[in-house]
């Protein structure tokens, strides 16, 4: 469940940042958050999930490319070792948000994406999400 919900959100929050998703005629979406605010890509989600999804539409009815599906994990599900919410509860270095990136996963400017503990969200083989080297 925890996994398809980070997936989710994932989609989701690629769909509605700085740089929106692309559209199958090479154009760029536009995106608006459920309660017609632009997203704030300063923070993650950057819109507010609770007010609905976030409506993102293509110039002259071109579609939105389908995200591709990337498990965070070879095995398993990303996990803290304390009670860190993944994935809303998890910071950057210095306690700042996670961005996204469009077809990417949430991540930090520099170093990994960190639990409220301070340590790294980490797969239970003990590598890190999204990471190439699993």
């Amino acid at each position: 469940r925890t996994l398809i919900l980070f997936a989710g959100l994932f989609v989701l929050a690629s769909r509605c940042q700085g740089q929106f998703p692309p559209c199958n005629d090479g154009s760029t979406a536009a995106c608006v958050c459920a309660d017609g605010s632009q997203p704030d890509t300063s923070k993650f989600p950057p819109c507010d999930l609770k007010k609905g999804r976030p409506k993102c539409t293509c110039p002259d009815g071109s579609q939105i490319e389908k995200p591709k599906r990337v498990r965070p994990c070879k095995q398993g599900r990303p996990q803290c070792s304390d009670d860190t919410n993944v994935p809303f509860g998890l910071m950057c270095d210095g306690g700042g948000p996670p961005t996204v990136s469009i077809g990417g996963p949430p991540q930090c400017a520099s170093g990994p994406l960190l639990c409220k503990n301070g340590e790294a969200l980490a797969c239970p083989d003990g590598s890190l999400p999204f990471s190439s080297r699993r």
